[in-house]
């Protein structure tokens, strides 16, 4: 079935050439992505697009004895192409954790680059299941599909993997058999159903690996809803705010996977009321987002960013918006937050706001047990740190405040994402948006604030770090 890239039967001869022939015209396209001018945010997204859906057909119509070997050979290249194009550690380099945070789904804390080989079993055994209604009078008990279709079965249901049997599994290949020749039951997602279970096991056991809090509380708040949005968001002429340059998008991955801002040890903090040396890539992981010296430039850069998006998309909505000016007390505190907006629309309360961005894994939230079992703690204790400082500055003044807090792995705080979507609606009555314009708006808005607060992210990582050698003597 040339087409479709595949074939169906039992001629293993012609299936492991069609395997090797679809596997290799991969492999000029993965060479391509490597190109200087290929923006890294957009290989990325072809990879994951393009490319590995290219073999899903073949991984559901052949069996995976046939195609295990080529498509691991596929793996190792793709995960080279990620290396060399994100500049990362080389595989020999690398830890386990973060090959297998490559892995991980977007959702789970990874920048979602699976393994096709790992893929391959279930893959096949769904797409069985679901033409079972029409082909299991056709299956002879020892030949060639049936034997594929129990080591399948017993891969995925096997301990390492953490796939149990339920409804969907059956423990035994004549119960699954039973279960799908029926043509009410339906294999519709199953593949998914599996993976899904597989690595919520791997992140399950990365959790457990981990051996500093820090990391628990980064791979949390990395899995919180849009924490990913660079990973899943497409360049578009329309909103040239969408492209990071590849130094930026790179320096957000390196964040993700736990990676420091780049691969030479001999640093110190740029900072020069710091100056604190960082000799191993633990403690340049998160110093970027912890030196308390930095709060008066690039932190201040990157919240003006987030600040000024915000102020922007609230005009767009219908809004007018003042800044204030900063009135600070005798401990260098601020009395009143960033910024007032004022709808058109008189029926409209009056908003006072003030945007923070907190950082999980900082020693004052990683202790918490709550910031390393669950998504959006941080930002959590800081919206009811920021209540106290400023709601009744707002209520003498007949406003609301609502704290813009965001943890600095991307997650949008609550009250965050509720104003998002009260803003959306004022848009849609401003400008006259539809239900689904309107839900675009929103997304669009969420995608414009994520961007900038990782280009200010990955401002502060590229400014912060500096070779020690013109500052400190390097002869120790």
């Amino acid at each position: 079935m040339e087409l479709l890239g595949g074939c169906v039967g039992s001629d293993d001869a012609t299936a492991t050439h069609i395997v090797s022939d679809s596997v290799q015209s991969v492999v000029p396209l993965l060479d391509a992505l490597q190109h200087d001018k290929m923006p890294s945010q957009s290989a990325l997204l072809l990879i994951r697009y393009c490319i590995l859906s290219r073999l899903s057909y073949l991984c559901r119509v052949t069996r995976p004895e046939l195609i295990n070997n080529s498509l691991q050979q596929m793996d190792k290249h793709i995960l080279n192409t990620v290396i060399n194009k994100l500049q990362l550690p080389s595989e020999e380099q690398m830890e386990l954790y973060t090959k297998l945070m490559i892995q991980l789904p977007i959702k789970l804390g990874g920048i979602g680059i699976p393994s096709i080989a790992n893929s391959s079993a279930p893959a096949f055994l769904a797409s069985v299941c679901l033409a079972l209604p029409a082909l299991h009078r056709y299956l002879v008990q020892g030949g060639a599909y049936m034997a594929s279709i129990s080591d399948a079965h017993a891969v995925i249901l096997s301990p390492n993997t953490g796939v149990s049997a339920d409804k969907h599994i059956p423990s035994s290949v004549p119960e699954l058999l039973t279960t799908y020749s029926d043509s009410s039951s339906s294999a519709e997602g199953l593949q998914h159903h599996i993976l899904d279970q597989a690595s919520k096991h791997v992140q399950v056991a990365l959790l457990a690996s981990f051996t500093r809090n820090a990391q628990r509380a980064a791979l949390i708040s990395a899995s919180a809803p849009h924490a990913g949005i660079p990973l899943t968001c497409i360049p578009h002429v329309d909103h040239p705010t969408h492209a990071m340059t590849s130094t930026i998008f790179n320096q957000y991955v390196r964040m993700r996977l736990q990676l420091p801002p780049n691969d030479t040890h001999r640093l110190a903090c740029n900072v020069p009321a710091c100056s604190q040396r960082l000799p191993s890539a633990q403690d340049q992981i998160d110093h970027h987002q912890t030196c308390q010296n930095m709060t008066s430039r690039e932190s201040t850069i990157r919240h003006n960013y987030i600040l000024n998006t915000v102020l922007h998309l609230a005009r767009e909505a219908g809004f007018a918006t003042a800044k204030e000016e900063p009135v600070r007390d005798e401990h260098g505190n601020n009395l009143r937050p960033d910024a007032i907006i004022t709808s058109t629309i008189t029926s409209h309360q009056v908003l006072y706001l003030d945007v923070s961005v907190v950082h999980p894994a900082a020693l004052s939230y990683n202790p918490q047990s709550a910031s390393t079992l669950k998504p959006l703690a941080a930002a959590k204790t800081r919206e009811k740190r920021k209540h106290a400082s400023y709601d009744t500055v707002a209520r003498n003044d007949h406003a609301l405040f609502v704290p813009l807090v965001m943890e600095s792995f991307g997650a949008f705080g609550r009250e965050f994402d509720s104003f998002l979507s009260s803003l959306g609606s004022v848009a849609s009555e401003y400008c006259g948006l539809n239900e689904r314009e309107m839900k675009r708006w929103i997304r669009d808005a969420r995608r414009d604030i994520a961007m900038s607060l990782h280009r200010g992210n990955a401002l502060m990582a590229l400014r912060t770090f500096r070779p020690i050698g013109f500052r400190f003597e390097s002869n120790d």
